[in-house]
């Protein structure tokens, strides 16, 4: 393309983007940035600010709903993002395919080089918002989460390294019992809670208990979890189902572990008298605002907000995703049928779910219901789950 060309599709990109992308569209402009880079800086920012709304980080529907505050991020949720460029497969993004070739590996991965192109042009985004505008003659934040996480290193790519990494982020065997041990009977007295902490805790703790139970038993999505109705649930003489609208539109059922179905059930015998909903509402997992007598549907935002708490009070800093991911993981190390997870997983446009047979549902039930039983006498060590871990991820 040519320099009008580039123009022009930076002009288009301004379109979805959100107002202040103008301002730094200037600021390029200004420092003699080349319409072709900028191009590429906008490109790659599309494509974050799209994981940001797709992996749950920010809760908006639309790109152009994003504000600066919003890209406050830590360094870990830098850093999972480039985990994500890391791990995803090359695609032909937004249809310029001229340069595939040499963007990917052998495996289909983007290449190190490729990888810190991008990264490089969210550091200039980032040294904009956080060192360059004044906005009433100040920054609209100060932390570079990008600046802090850094460029890919060559020992990053290392695939070990890489699921030792991503194991430490979930509650693979029974250190998912000993964290529901933990937020049940030993958070209040291992924290600083103050006592109107404490009165939430407790208001809080069998529907927060049954949160992390329903995802880590099934794998559902966070957003799943928070759009489902009271009724959806049904419960089995081994394990149980929940009826999900899954990514994409469409309904689907998802099996839960028989071990998780105990934490449901506390739940939902004390949902009515607890949280005081009105009639009409159906929600499954209900929250109070500051205003309302009556509790509503939760959000997004408050479960990963939830869940990033007091996994870190636990020591064990993670996200409902990776509660998704420890289920997959868990599930593929009990069949190695990486078809069955994906279907477990509710992933029915998946490659690997097109190529095979349909997995019966009977047999998908099973296999959930009877994951982490208690029957068994041990777990495997941790080191096992990490390739099970590497090959369920491109599900995730």
């Amino acid at each position: 393309m040519n320099r009008e060309q580039y123009q022009e599709q930076v002009e288009t990109m301004l379109s979805v983007f959100p107002p202040f992308m103008k301002d730094w569209n200037r600021e390029l402009v200004i420092n003699e940035i080349s319409y072709a880079t900028i191009y590429q800086y906008f490109k790659t920012t599309r494509e974050f600010f799209s994981w940001l709304l797709e992996s749950g980080v920010l809760d908006y529907s639309k790109i152009k709903d994003i504000k600066p505050k919003d890209l406050n991020i830590d360094k870990n949720t830098a850093n999972d993002y480039k985990y994500y460029l890391r791990e995803r497969p090359r695609q032909s993004t937004y249809g310029d395919v001229r340069n595939a070739a040499s963007a990917k590996n052998a495996d289909n991965t983007l290449t190190t080089k490729t990888i810190n192109n991008k990264l490089s042009a969210l550091l200039s985004l980032y040294r904009y918002l956080t060192e360059d505008v004044e906005i009433d003659g100040d920054v609209y934040f100060d932390r570079n989460a990008f600046k802090k996480a850094g460029l890919l290193k060559d020992k990053e790519a290392k695939g070990n390294q890489r699921n030792k990494d991503l194991v430490r982020q979930m509650f693979l065997g029974d250190i998912k019992f000993d964290f529901l041990d933990w937020a049940k009977n030993r958070y209040p007295a291992s924290s600083d809670m103050k006592p109107q902490q404490k009165k939430t805790y407790k208001r809080d703790i069998e529907r927060n208990l049954a949160i992390f139970a329903l995802i880590l038993g099934s794998g559902i999505r966070v957003n799943e979890l928070v759009s489902a109705d009271v009724d959806a649930i049904e419960f089995k003489k081994n394990g149980g189902e929940i009826r999900v609208l899954r990514k994409g539109g469409f309904t689907n059922t998802a099996f839960i572990s028989q071990w998780a179905i105990p934490y449901i059930r506390d739940y939902l015998d004390i949902r009515n008298a607890r949280y005081n909903p009105q009639k009409s509402q159906k929600a499954l997992f209900l929250a109070f605002s500051r205003t309302d007598d009556h509790a509503n549907r939760i959000t997004v935002s408050a479960v990963q907000r939830m869940w990033k708490k007091w996994s870190t009070a636990f020591g064990r800093p993670s996200t409902p995703h990776k509660g998704r991911h420890t289920f997959a993981t868990e599930l593929y190390n009990a069949t190695s049928n990486i078809v069955l997870v994906a279907d477990a997983l509710g992933q029915s446009t998946t490659s690997a779910t097109t190529k095979y047979t349909h997995i019966l549902d009977g047999e998908i039930s099973d296999v959930v219901a009877n994951l982490n039983a208690e029957s068994n006498d041990s777990f495997p060590s941790i080191s096992v789950y990490e390739d099970s871990a590497s090959k369920v991820n491109e599900l995730i």
